[in-house]
Order: C-alpha cells, then sequence, then structure tokens
C-alpha cells in the first residue's frame, strides 16, 4: 500500500512521537476563562522568573533551568486575589470612586485606622522596592525577531470595554483582575500601556492580527487605540514573570498606608475645626521673655515693620498653642469614650529614643589629627614669618645652651651653704 504524503509531513509526526520529561514551555489554544500563562503571543522568556543563580552549575547543586521552570509552576499556580484577600485588600476598594450617599454608618474597627471609603488614589503610597526589575528590563522581556511583542501579567482593570473612556473614580465602574499583555512603557508618566486578551487568550487587533512594537501603525507612526487597551499604573499590573506574593505584599503595603494616611487627615480636620473659645491664651510675660531674645538680634532693630510683624507671630503662636489643647481635649474624649467618637481613629505616637549619656547629642566624629597636619602645612610650615620666628628662637635656645648655664659647676674650694646658695643665683641671674 502506497502513502501520498510529503517528507515535511513525516518530520512533522515524528517530532509528535517524543516522549518523556521536557522543560519547554508547550504552546496550546487555551478555552475561554483559562489563564494565558502559555498563549502563543508572549515571548517564552517572559514568563520565567528572575533566578540569581550560575548558568554552569557546579555537580550535585541545582540547575539553573530546574529552579527556573520549579519557580515558573509555581507562580502559575498562585491566584492573586486569593493572596490580596488573605492579607485583608478588598479589590474592589483599591480604586477610589465618587460616593454621591455621604449617610455613611460610622463603626470603630480596631484592625481598620479609617472606616470609610477611599478617595486618594493608592499610587501615591506605591513602594518601588518591591519591584526587582526596572521598567526597562520588564519591556526587553517582549523582545522577539518579528519586534516588540506583548509580556505576559495580570491587570486591574475595567469590566466593561467601553468604561475605559470614563472617569476612573465614576461609581459606576467596576474593576476585576484580568490577563492582559503589556505592550508598552511611557517613562514620564510611568505609566504602562496594556491590552486585555481576548476569548482565545490572544493579543490581537480588530482584524486578528496580532500587536506588536506598542500598538504604532509602522507607517504613520501613531499608536492604535482598541476599547481594550488602557493606560495603568504599576501597581495594577502584576507580571507573569514576578511573584504574585510579593506583588500582593506590594499592594497591601500601599492599602494599608492610604488607610492610616486618611484617618490621620480626618484626624487634624476634626481638631481644626474644634472651637477655641475658653482655652485661655498665652500670658503677656510669656512673651516678654521671647521678645526680649528676639529683638536683641544685631540689626534687627532696624527693621521698619518689627511691631506688626512680631504682632502677626504672637497671633501665630496663639493659634498653635489653642490647637495644641484642642487636641489633648479630643485625645481625652476619645479615650474615655471610644464608642461615641467611634468615626475618630488617633494618630500613631513615635517617641524619640532618650540620649544615652545627656539630653544633648555627643560630638560628631571628626579627623582631628588630620585637619592639624592640615592646618600646620598650610601656616606654619609654609609662611615666611613664621619660618623666621621659628629660626630666632632656635638661635636663642642654642646660645642659652652654649653660653649659659643654669648652675655654677667651676668650684676650686669648699663653701659654707648659704655661700654655694648666693653663688648659684648669681648663675642663674640673667
Amino acid at each position: 500500500t502506497n502513502f501520498e504524503v510529503t517528507k515535511e509531513q513525516v518530520d512533522k509526526d515524528l517530532e509528535r512521537q517524543v516522549f518523556g520529561p521536557h522543560t519547554g514551555i508547550f504552546t496550546k489554544k487555551a478555552k475561554p476563562g483559562e489563564s494565558c500563562a502559555s498563549g502563543c503571543d508572549f515571548n517564552a522568556l517572559a514568563f520565567e522568573p528572575k533566578v540569581q543563580l550560575p548558568v554552569l552549575h557546579v555537580p550535585g547543586e541545582k540547575p539553573r533551568k530546574v529552579e527556573v521552570e520549579r519557580l515558573r509552576r509555581l507562580y502559575a499556580r498562585l491566584d492573586l486575589p486569593t493572596l490580596l484577600k488573605e492579607r485583608g485588600v478588598v479589590t474592589k476598594l483599591l480604586m477610589p470612586k465618587q460616593h454621591t450617599n455621604l449617610n455613611i454608618i460610622l463603626m470603630m474597627n480596631p484592625n481598620d485606622p479609617a472606616p470609610f471609603p477611599p478617595y486618594l488614589p493608592l499610587g501615591y503610597f506605591d513602594n518601588t522596592e518591591f519591584d526587582n526589575r526596572t521598567p526597562k528590563e520588564w519591556i526587553k522581556l517582549g523582545i522577539m525577531t518579528m519586534g516588540q511583542a506583548p509580556i505576559p501579567s495580570v491587570c486591574l482593570l475595567p469590566t466593561k470595554d467601553e468604561d475605559g473612556d470614563k472617569d476612573p473614580t465614576d461609581p459606576s465602574i467596576e474593576y476585576d483582575w484580568f490577563d492582559a499583555g503589556v505592550l508598552d512603557y511611557d517613562p514620564e508618566t510611568k505609566m504602562y500601556f496594556v491590552q486585555r486578551v481576548d476569548e482565545n487568550c490572544r493579543i490581537v487587533d480588530p482584524n486578528g492580527d496580532m500587536v506588536i512594537n506598542g500598538s504604532i501603525d509602522p507607517v504613520t507612526g501613531k499608536r492604535n487605540i482598541y476599547p481594550n487597551q488602557f493606560w495603568i499604573e504599576r501597581w495594577r499590573l502584576m507580571f507573569r514573570a514576578e511573584d504574585p506574593r510579593i506583588f500582593a505584599d506590594r499592594v497591601a503595603f500601599a492599602y494599608q498606608a492610604r488607610k492610616q494616611c486618611e484617618a490621620e487627615l480626618r484626624y487634624t480636620l476634626y481638631v481644626d475645626c474644634m472651637p477655641m473659645d475658653g482655652l485661655g491664651n498665652l500670658t503677656p510675660k510669656n512673651f516678654e521673655e521671647i521678645e526680649k531674645r528676639a529683638h536683641s538680634t544685631p540689626g534687627l532693630s532696624k527693621f521698619k515693620m518689627l511691631k506688626e510683624a512680631t504682632a502677626k507671630l504672637e497671633h501665630e503662636i496663639t493659634l498653635d498653642y489653642c490647637r495644641v489643647m484642642n487636641q489633648f481635649i479630643l485625645e481625652k474624649a476619645v479615650r474615655d469614650d471610644p464608642s461615641t467618637f467611634a468615626f475618630v481613629t488617633l494618630p500613631l505616637r513615635y517617641e524619640k529614643p532618650a540620649p544615652m549619656y545627656s539630653k544633648f547629642p555627643d560630638v560628631p566624629p571628626y579627623p582631628y589629627a588630620k585637619q592639624s597636619d592640615s592646618f600646620a602645612y598650610s601656616s606654619i610650615y609654609t609662611i615666611t614669618e613664621s619660618i623666621e620666628a621659628m629660626c630666632l628662637v632656635r638661635a636663642e635656645c642654642n646660645n642659652l645652651l652654649n653660653n649659659m648655664s643654669f648652675f655654677n659647676f667651676k668650684i676650686t674650694k669648699l663653701f659654707k651653704l648659704h655661700e654655694f646658695e648666693s653663688l648659684q643665683d648669681q648663675a642663674t641671674t640673667i
């Protein structure tokens, strides 16, 4: 029996019949809803985690390829929404929204310093120390022979593509984590250009072609914008090649920092709005000593508007004094009745460490010997007057040693004690 097949077809069939362990990344068409960790539009290197191991390993040690493959499979198994939930992060509260309903139920939760809907952008509190690559290094993971390919990632995006043109704080927008591809990066705004994958887990344009080179048209040089493309910040973007646990810690850090900041802002607003009647003011005697020391500054008496400036400063000091008194009153009321003032969260207090030896700081380290040698070289060893003075001093010292003596040793006969003393006094009298 003759089979009409080509040699190329036979070679392909033989390649598929290779069985056994393999470390390569197989490409398959993902079903709707499945993760696109091995999509055909992404570079295989874009899935490899960053590993600090040598390429050539010593026999008996872990090979680098094995460690890379283990981490890649581990990162693919971890679910980002689950990790965020374990860290107390609510996904629907990550993006601040405009709230039209001002009737808020106030509750006191010890683990939540700000029981209010967020209103500050989370990007203000993002910590870049969690990132193990620079933006340029992340973008380089998508470089292929055809050009800049998309980089696999998981992004916080609107659930509907038409919401991309709305204000990000619009309350009608719902956000969730979706598989996407990173197309480009803007170093000025520090934002990434991403595109959500389609039902086939691919990054394609309306014509079905793969989007490359940041969706920039090679003819016109302009960027083609499609409905499923967005500009987002780094904290809304998790690359497939990074550890999801570290990224979850990064989002949780910014999430808790924003809560604490908003709570302290509200506390400051409460203190500023408290009345200042009946708190008392500083007495004139308190200002007399301050004015006396301040007006003794040389040249300050010539200032024409000295009295007006002093009055403004006294008024500012009085306001600060009243504010501190209101702060003490509010904090005492919150501690005495926490249920009534459940909407107030007291800020954290950090006490300065006491000095070990005294209330004054120690003298900082100073290279005294080095500075002394430098001063001597630039003064006593180089100036003409100092050299001449040292020569005269040396000449007088030599004259004293050679021609003069503190004692008279030229004694040829016996002397009485008082005669010996008078003789020595004459020798030492100059």
